[in-house]
């Protein structure tokens, strides 16, 4: 069991309720780089939230992702004794730019191109 000091667990709850979205890299020792807290702490405290469900979670490469739901607002808004007026979360500023990207998608020169009958440096295909 992690003892988790009243003032770390406020910095860590804030944060998650600014941003929105909280980034851990799957390692016990060293600290937070977003929160300056120890990196065993905030992970026990991000599971705690997701076994209650106010976190979802993503695991992808070593990496742990937690997005914070509504249920998850509202009960760090309790606790913080934060109302709506304190707090204005940036993840609106995040979504609409990600809204952009997704618009110029498909655009590019990346793999969706037809390379058909040449080869990577522009010649000609040598036999099918």
């Amino acid at each position: 069991m992690v003892h988790i000091h009243k003032s770390e667990r406020n910095t860590i709850l804030y944060y998650l309720l600014k941003n929105g979205v909280l980034t851990l890299k799957k390692e016990f020792v060293g600290q937070h780089s977003d929160t300056k807290v120890d990196n065993l702490k905030v992970w026990m405290l991000a599971k705690s939230l997701n076994s209650k469900g106010y976190l979802n979670l993503t695991f992808n490469w070593r990496h742990y992702y937690y997005t914070l739901n509504q249920d998850g607002i509202e009960f760090i808004k309790k606790i913080l004794g934060i109302n709506d007026d304190n707090v204005k979360p940036e993840t609106h500023k995040a979504r609409n730019e990600l809204e952009g990207r997704r618009e110029r998608r498909g655009r590019g020169r990346g793999r969706g191109r037809n390379t058909r009958g040449r080869t990577e440096r522009g010649g000609e295909e040598a036999a099918p």
